[in-house]
This record gives structure tokens, C-alpha cells and sequence, in this order.
């Protein structure tokens, strides 16, 4: 799916929304979405998972938050201002934004959430190491950090981790996380009924942006007056729940139907950006920390034969050699393209020969979802099509995870990466990070990003993009995309975003 068919349909989902907004704002109702997973948690400061980050957006909101382009910028901060040195980020609040218990959010409850997320999740605690967040009075807060970084409002925007809750639900919290969900978005929690389903109203309260809706940012409206988040893990049961009309919107859905559901006149298809699959290399210790063995294998592999055989149906991968999508201007490059899908086995096996290879098993870790798998047992074929001693070993994710830590378990992983707003920001340029990256040019390059002005990091990005090609701590397969289905005769205005957004979504009954 290429850049210009996703803005397509983001044109024709925005037009869709605007053409039924008023319909729908007298229509209300109820919402029934057929749901792939139940979260593990709603406390989105601790938990950043996939279907936590998607259910609590709808009720909690971010000072900073994504744009349609993926940049940074205000939500409830109103206003931004960066000291000359970059130390210091002054955000000015919105007034009058209103909490779901009633109260009004100001500086006090923005200090409490930042300093209650730095603590109790991992990626801030790390980054905000030694800065803290002050109330220079009831409606600005001041962020004060040790040391300037580019991708801080990055950070802050990303994925709906910093959320604002008020003062007295941070201060009730204990180890095990919040005991109420209250935030300022335009949803209210309301219930979440274990192993059935979460439900949420419309906050008739809510404040919404004047600006256009774009990303997870602008203009939010609740256009229904409650949804129902029911947990449907089997796929064929969402997929027989939408067309009986039980659901109006079924999540994630199995490429096998996708024919069916887009070939269907009263099915629409919304399609998300999964990330990009990858092969990671273990570059502390065995075969692959000898770079031109990394160089060998990058040269020998055909990228659309894994993709295909691991996504089953093109509408669902795109070559793409640069780390981030063409969406984002800021960070898209073909800089490094060259070494990306080269399929040469010939010359594969003579820089294999070259560096020493003599039959040393290779291991492709994974995870024991089907599409990983498949891709890792392609990757074996491949790597066995070229002499090497290949050998897949898949495991439970929470597994897989655990043993990819220790470098003795594994020569490769096979998995994805979600999408990232800002490239210093990628873990496989964390030498601390399983796959141990070594590179003294790579990594100080990442490093004058991370130090440098916004326009300083961009001016970089190429030549450490390149560098990251020609010193492969990853081989980048290609992007991969997901869809979910939804009734289009009921349903008007739902989008993906990186996940689903279920604001701006109306339902006729």
C-alpha cells in the first residue's frame, strides 16, 4: 500500500466523517466494536500495549500528541516554548479543561501525572533521568532537563503514555496502578467487565480543538453516545458478529477474508500501519558479529518472497528501504537504498566464503505468531539456499522476549517494529539493547540527532541511515499493514491512526 493510496483514504474517510457529522450528532446511539484482545491494563502510564494505548486514548488525553504528518504538537498544553539552550520546555496549559470526575485540570495534576509516568514507566525513566516538571503557577508547567534532546516532545507525544489524570487518582495509585480511569478525553469510562467487554460514554462536557482533525491530534467529537469494547479473540467470530450486524466494527482482522470484506458492497475496510518486519542481528557474539557476515546474508535475501509468503496477499506489505514511512516527511530518505533487496546469491556465497563461514549453526528466534514464523521459516530456506546451517526456533512472545536477551540463545530474531516518530528513537541504536549495537560511526551519529537542533537531527538522518544499511544492525523486510472491517451502511467516519480512532465516528441504528 503506497503513500499516495493512504491519503487517499484518509481524504475519503475525513470527507466521509464531515458529510455525516450532523447526522450523526443527532443520532447518538450505541457503538458495538468486535474486539481482538482484552488489555492487560487501562493504566496507560504502565502499560504500553497496543490494545491499552487504543481503549484508553478515547478517555485519556497528552500535553503533546501526533499529528497526521507524525509530528509532535499541543493538545492539552496550549503552548510550547523552548529555552534557547533546549534544557527547558514551558508548556502553557489549556483553561478550562475539564476532568471526567468534574474538576478542572490544572498545573498541580500535570505534575503529578509527569512525575507519576517517569517513575512507573521504563522508556521515561530512562530518558527523563534527572529532569523534573514544575508548576510555575496554576497553568503552566516547566520541564527542566540535564541535558537538551531533539526528540523530547517526541517522547512526550508518543503512543499515549504520558497521560493527565487528576492529582488525587495519582496520589490513590499503588503498585499494582490506578483505581479509577479518569482523564479528559472525549469518552468516559464506565466499566470494564473481565473477559466480556470495556464500556465508555460520550463526555458531555468534553472541550474539543477547533483545528481540522489530523493523526490523534485536532478536532475530537464523541458522535455516539457510548461504546462497547466486546472481546472476541476468535476471528471468525468477529467476522460472523459484523456481517450478522452484532458488531458494527470488527478490529484486526484475518488477511484470509480480506477479499471477502472488501469485496462486499456493505463492507468498508480501514487499514493500519503494523511496522516494519526485521531481522535482528546478534552482533555481540557467534557468526554475526563479524559485519561482513551481516553484509553476506542482507546481500542473499529476497525480501518480497519472505513478505509474501508471511502476509499471503500484497495489499498487506510494501518495499520500502527507509526505516520510516514516506508519510513523514521530517525522516523519510532513500539514503542507503542501494544495499536494501539486493537478491544476489551468488555474490552472497562468495562474501560468505570470503569471511570464513564454515557451517556454524545460525539460530532465527521468533515468535510463535504465524506471520513471524512463516517469515522466519522462508528466512531459513533462504539462509539454507546459501550454505548456511539454519535453524528456526519460535516460541510464546512473553518466551521469545525473555530469551532474546541472552545473546548465546540466538544469531537472529524475526519480528516487527511499531512506528516511530523520530528516528534516535529506534532500540536497535541502543547498544544496551538486545542485538548490542558497536558501531562508533553509527552511534555518534545518533548521537549529534539526539544533541542537535530539529533542523541539525534531520540533516544527519541520511548519512546515519546510510551508515545503519552498510553496518546492518538490522535488515529492514519491509512495512506491513493490518485492516478492520466495519459496516459502512451504519458506520461513518472510522479511521485508523496506527490503531483505531473512534472519535469522530458516528452510527445510524
Amino acid at each position: 500500500m503506497n503513500a499516495k493510496y493512504r491519503n487517499m483514504f484518509g481524504a475519503l474517510v475525513t470527507a466521509t466523517a464531515l458529510t455525516f457529522g450532523a447526522e450523526a450528532n443527532a443520532n447518538g446511539g450505541t457503538l458495538t466494536v468486535g474486539y481482538d484482545s482484552q488489555p492487560n491494563s487501562l493504566d496507560a502510564q504502565m502499560s504500553t500495549t497496543l490494545y491499552t494505548r487504543e481503549l484508553s486514548r478515547t478517555f485519556y488525553e497528552t500535553l503533546v500528541t501526533l499529528n497526521g504528518d507524525y509530528q509532535p504538537v499541543p493538545y492539552l498544553a496550549e503552548s510550547i516554548e523552548t529555552s534557547d539552550d533546549r534544557k527547558t520546555i514551558t508548556f502553557k496549559l489549556r483553561q478550562g479543561v475539564m476532568f471526567h470526575d468534574g474538576t478542572e485540570m490544572t498545573a498541580e495534576d500535570v505534575v503529578a501525572s509527569m512525575n507519576r509516568w517517569t517513575q512507573v514507566n521504563s522508556r521515561a525513566r530512562g530518558f527523563f533521568e534527572g529532569s523534573t516538571f514544575e508548576a510555575s503557577d496554576d497553568y503552566t508547567v516547566v520541564l527542566t532537563m540535564p541535558e537538551a534532546k531533539v526528540d523530547t516532545l517526541h517522547v512526550l507525544a508518543s503512543w499515549n503514555t504520558a497521560v493527565i489524570m487528576p492529582k488525587s487518582v495519582v496520589d490513590a495509585a499503588d503498585e499494582k496502578g490506578v483505581k479509577d480511569y479518569v482523564g479528559t478525553g472525549p469518552f468516559k469510562f464506565v466499566d470494564w467487565k473481565q473477559d466480556q467487554y470495556v464500556h465508555i460514554v460520550k463526555n458531555e462536557a468534553y472541550q474539543a480543538h477547533d483545528a481540522p482533525a489530523s493523526g490523534f491530534a485536532g478536532k475530537k467529537e464523541a458522535l455516539v453516545d457510548e461504546i462497547y469494547f466486546n472481546f472476541v479473540k476468535d476471528t471468525a467470530t468477529r467476522a460472523a458478529g459484523l456481517q450478522s450486524g452484532q458488531y458494527d466494527i470488527a478490529m484486526r482482522m484475518s488477511t484470509d477474508d480480506f477479499d471477502r470484506f472488501a469485496n462486499d458492497p456493505n463492507m468498508g475496510i480501514a487499514k493500519s500501519y503494523l511496522g516494519f518486519l526485521m531481522m535482528n542481528y546478534n552482533k555481540q557474539e557467534g557468526v554475526f558479529a563479524d559485519v561482513k557476515m551481516r553484509q553476506a546474508v542482507n546481500t542473499g535475501i529476497n525480501h518480497e518472497e519472505i513478505l509474501l509468503g508471511a502476509y499471503a496477499n500484497p495489499e498487506f506489505f510494501e518495499l520500502n528501504s527507509c526505516y520510516n514511512l514516506p508519510d513523514q516527511a521530517d525522516w523519510y530518505t532513500e539514503a542507503g537504498s542501494q544495499y536494501s533487496n539486493q537478491n544476489d546469491q551468488e555474490k552472497a556465497k562468495a562474501m560468505l566464503a570470503e569471511a570464513g563461514y564454515n557451517g556454524e549453526e545460525v539460530i532465527l528466534l521468533t515468535a510463535s505468531v504465524p506471520e513471524f514464523q512463516n517469515a522466519a521459516l522462508i528466512i531459513q530456506a533462504q539462509l539454507q539456499g546459501l550454505g548456511m546451517n539454519a535453524k528456526v526456533e519460535a516460541y510464546d512472545f512473553a518466551t521469545y522476549a525473555q530469551k532474546r536477551l541472552e545473546p548465546s540463545n540466538w544469531s537472529i530474531t524475526v519480528q516487527p517494529f511499531s512506528l516511530n516518530p523520530i528516528p534516535t528513537q529506534w532500540i536497535f541504536f541502543n547498544p544496551k539493547s538486545w542485538g548490542w549495537t558497536d558501531d562508533k560511526e553509527l552511534l555518534d551519529l545518533v548521537a549529534q540527532m539526539q544533541n542537535g537542533s530539529a533542523e541539525e537531527a534531520k540533516a544527519l538522518w541520511p548519512a546515519a541511515h546510510e551508515r545503519s544499511w552498510e553496518y546492518l544492525p538490522i535488515t529492514k523486510i519491509g512495512d506491513t499493514y493490518g485492516y478492520s472491517a466495519f459496516n459502512k451502511s451504519t458506520v461513518q467516519g472510522f479511521s485508523t491512526f496506527d490503531q483505531g480512532i473512534f472519535w469522530n465516528v458516528s452510527v445510524s441504528q
